[in-house]
């Protein structure tokens, strides 16, 4: 009794096993990001996925519907990120106007936010300063130099800030 079941059950494994190859195989692969190395994606324009952009001055204007990495020496981003920005310069802007619905992770000897980040602000450079009515809507996290928030900024939790000057 037991033998006819143990080859049944052997045989319902085997074949989910080669339906799974066949359905598998017949999938056409995607792209899992969008690189630009002319570094701008101008107003208007929209990316549905991550999208690298690297050069020397690099602005986003435009839409990234997915997660944005970007390196340049400045880097200016005006736009619109529907998920988290990752970003490395010398000097990196985020403009007023600009939405970010994710996180800010930053690395720059200046980073400035007149902005609006909907989640944290991890950051680490020599000066960071959050701009007249900026907006973080979770905590900020810094290491660095100098660290200035005017007046009229909103961090709607927390800060966790590790400077020499803070004003």
């Amino acid at each position: 009794m037991r033998k006819p079941m143990v080859n049944s059950l052997a045989k319902l494994v085997v074949g989910l096993c080669l339906l799974s190859v066949l359905v598998f195989s017949a999938v056409t692969p995607v792209q899992a990001a969008e690189f630009n190395e002319s570094g701008d994606l101008g107003p208007g324009q929209t990316v549905n996925d991550d999208l690298f952009l690297a050069g020397e001055n690099v602005v986003m204007a435009g839409t990234v519907n997915g997660n944005l990495f970007v390196s340049g020496d400045t880097v200016t981003i005006s736009g619109t990120v529907n998920g988290d920005v990752f970003a490395g310069g010398r000097v990196i802007t985020i403009e007023k106007g600009a939405m970010i619905t994710g996180s800010l992770f930053a690395g720059a000897a200046r980073i400035q936010v007149k902005g609006e980040v909907e989640g944290t602000i991890y950051a680490g450079s020599a000066e960071m300063i959050l701009a007249d009515n900026a907006i973080v809507g979770r905590n900020v996290f810094y290491g660095g130099f100098s660290y200035e928030m005017l007046k009229g900024t909103l961090v709607k939790i927390d800060q966790f800030i590790g400077a020499r000057q803070v004003v």
